[in-house]
């Protein structure tokens, strides 16, 4: 599977919407050359925001009956109630394929620009989404949240993941409403002027893990609707996009 795809225009950035290699070397060749794709020095959090998560972590672990049933409660929105151990558990769970993609609650130092959310799906009886499918909920999504469809994202699966939880599955998101101005501040354009940087018509073998466009798969806005359903704030499965995925929803604190 390529790793980036995407079509080469006359001037401008080009666009990803798609899964991306978590290698750096990789990472930081996109970030040279579009600008808002996190390089070698954005995909990591700030040292506070590692000592904030291993608290949180450690708190979870103390409160929560499982890993699961923490994420059943602040990402699905599902009630929790304490066992007879005295641990926080729910007793219903999301239905399967349901997903939430929220702001990243230990985010990345990523360019200005850029945000970080994390795509939540429920999978206990069926096979993660595919590529194809995690791109049209991300599609979906921004363009109903934003009103616009100006806006790049690309995915990938964390290979150090720290939250794991049976049957849910998880990739990082990295998006922005302004692409071209990304592109254009990160290489100095003006307005009037757009040259092409050199990187940007640079075949595969000089760009590692770069598709060129004729290596680009089907157009994804052209396949039928994902049978991933999302989640009113009830945590109730709804028919179309509801407003479960604020660009900056509120991060629920975590019981202490």
């Amino acid at each position: 599977m390529s790793q980036v795809s995407g079509e080469l225009p006359a001037s401008g950035p080009r666009q990803l919407r798609c899964r991306v290699s978590s290698d750096i070397q990789t990472l930081q060749s996109l970030h040279k050359e579009l600008g808002w794709v996190p390089g070698q020095d954005n995909v990591r959090p700030t040292n506070d925001t590692k000592e904030r998560k291993a608290r949180e972590m450690v708190i979870v672990d103390s409160k929560y009956e499982r890993v699961q049933d923490w994420l059943f409660d602040i990402v699905f929105g599902l009630p929790c109630a304490m066992n007879r151990l005295g641990r926080l558990e729910c007793s219903s769970e999301p239905s399967p394929g349901a997903f939430a993609m929220l702001p990243n609650r230990f985010p990345y130092q990523v360019p200005s620009g850029t945000s970080h959310s994390v795509l939540w799906v429920f999978t206990p009886s069926h096979s993660p989404p595919s590529d194809n499918e995690i791109v049209d909920i991300i599609e979906q999504h921004l363009t109903d949240q934003s009103g616009s469809s100006d806006f790049d994202f690309c995915f990938y699966t964390n290979p150090k993941q720290t939250v794991q939880a049976n049957d849910i599955f998880h990739v990082q998101v990295f998006w922005t409403m302004d692409p071209e101005g990304a592109w254009r501040s990160f290489h100095g354009c003006s307005q009037e002027s757009t040259p092409v940087p050199q990187s940007m018509t640079s075949n595969e073998a000089s760009n590692p893990g770069v598709a060129t466009s004729s290596q680009a798969p089907p157009i994804y806005s052209n396949l039928p609707p994902p049978p991933y359903t999302s989640l009113g704030n009830d945590g109730s499965a709804l028919p179309s996009a509801p407003p479960c995925l604020p660009f900056h929803r509120p991060l629920p604190p975590i019981p202490r």
